[in-house]
Formats: structure tokens, C-alpha cells, sequence
């Protein structure tokens, strides 16, 4: 019998909140010469009235060779951040499947990852594919008591969590790269931040917003058919 996938991503908003800048990023902008000098990913800016920035990074993760040249750049990025800078910097991971709340602690003690925001993946009674996001509020204790356990009418089951959001201190990203359960880690929050505040003129890295894709739906729909 075939797995049933729901043709349209349900996603259930816990608390929204575009966490690409963290609290306890810093904000130290610094020169990242191989950033400047490299082809540049596509990315949409808008300044508000204020003068903060919203920026969108636009890369077509469901053609899947153009996800993995974007992911292939990351890997090189991250690994040129580990070489280059001591700060804590903000990421997003994607995993190849979904981990465990144990097993995200273990990874977050082992390479120092704050996390701040989680998406989940769930599952529905037939199988069919949901997604939900979760704020974290302490990043020493990932609490999924305030998911509800029947959102938008569903009976749906957390499987585990399959991107997260939050800071790592640069050095440490060799070590998060060298996990297999990690598919990518991306640091255009940080590029972008440091790229558009010398353009903009911005003075304090909580003014840009940087939001990226995860590839996630993809891959638990590819881990499916593997099934």
C-alpha cells in the first residue's frame, strides 16, 4: 500500500517569528573577503520605514541540482567561517532526517548550538506529511509541551524535528558539518548581515532579517519513497 503525502504543506505556527538575527549574536560586523569576491546567491532586500531590512534569499531548493550546488557553497562558507572568525554567529540546519529531541540536546552540547526555533516534522493518521514550528524560549530546554496535540483538527504525531535555528560560535561549525545526520548548514544569515550592513549602512545586526529555505520538505518526501 502506498504512503499517502498530503499535496499541500500544513503548517502549524506555535509562536512565528523569523529568528535569523539571535539574542546573543553580538552584532560585530567583519571582513569577509572570500564572501565578497565569490558569485553571489540570489536574494531580495526590502528596507522598511524604520530602516531595518528584510531579506530574502531566493534559490529554487526543489530543483534539486540547484540544492545541491547551494548546499555544496554552504559547506564551503561554513568551513571558511571556522577558519576565519571566533565570533557566535546565526545558522540554519537542516537534517537529513528527523532527530530526537535526545539526539538534537547531544548534537547542541557537542558543538555548542543555541537553538531558538524548531520546525517539526509530523504526521497525520494516514501518513500524510505536516510541518510545525515551535519557539524556544530556553535554549537549554527544548519544551514541546505547548504544541497542541490536535492542531487545525489533525491527530498528528511529531516524528522529529528537522531544521532548527538558533547560534553556533564559528569554530565549531567543522565539527556540525562533519555530523552525517546534518544535510546542511547555513550561514547566509551571517554573509548577508555582514554583506548588507556595509551597503545599508547599518549600524546593529538586530536591524537585518535574514530569512533562508530548508530543503526539508524535500528530503522527508525522497526519505519516503526510499521506503
Amino acid at each position: 500500500m502506498s504512503k499517502k503525502i498530503l499535496p499541500v504543506a500544513v503548517v502549524i505556527v506555535i509562536m512565528l517569528l523569523a529568528i535569523t538575527i539571535s539574542r546573543a549574536y553580538a552584532g560585530k560586523f567583519s571582513e569577509l573577503e572570500f564572501f565578497s569576491s565569490e558569485p553571489h546567491i540570489p536574494y531580495t532586500v526590502e528596507q522598511r520605514q524604520n530602516g531595518n531590512l528584510r531579506v530574502r534569499v531566493q534559490v529554487d531548493i526543489e530543483d534539486r541540482e540547484v540544492r545541491e550546488q547551494y548546499v555544496n557553497q554552504q559547506h564551503q562558507y561554513a568551513l571558511k567561517l571556522a577558519e576565519s572568525i571566533a565570533d557566535r554567529i546565526p545558522i540554519q540546519v537542516t537534517f537529513s532526517q528527523p532527530l530526537s529531541i535526545e539526539e538534537l540536546r547531544i548534537l547542541s552540547n557537542k558543538v555548542g548550538l543555541l537553538v531558538e526555533h524548531l520546525t517539526l516534522e509530523l504526521r497525520d493518521t494516514e501518513n500524510g506529511l505536516h510541518t510545525g514550528a515551535v519557539l524556544i524560549d530556553d535554549p537549554d530546554v527544548f519544551d514541546l509541551a505547548k504544541f497542541p496535540s490536535d492542531p487545525e483538527g489533525y491527530d498528528l504525531k511529531i516524528i522529529g524535528v528537522m531544521v532548527v535555528r538558533g547560534t553556533a560560535e564559528a569554530f565549531n561549525l567543522d565539527d556540525l558539518l562533519e555530523d552525517p545526520k546534518v544535510y546542511v548548514v547555513d550561514v547566509m544569515p551571517y554573509l548577508l548581515t555582514i554583506e548588507l550592513a556595509k551597503q545599508y549602512s547599518v549600524t546593529s545586526a538586530e536591524q537585518i532579517q535574514v530569512d533562508v529555505p530548508s530543503p526539508h520538505w524535500n528530503l522527508s518526501i525522497e526519505q519516503e519513497r526510499l521506503q
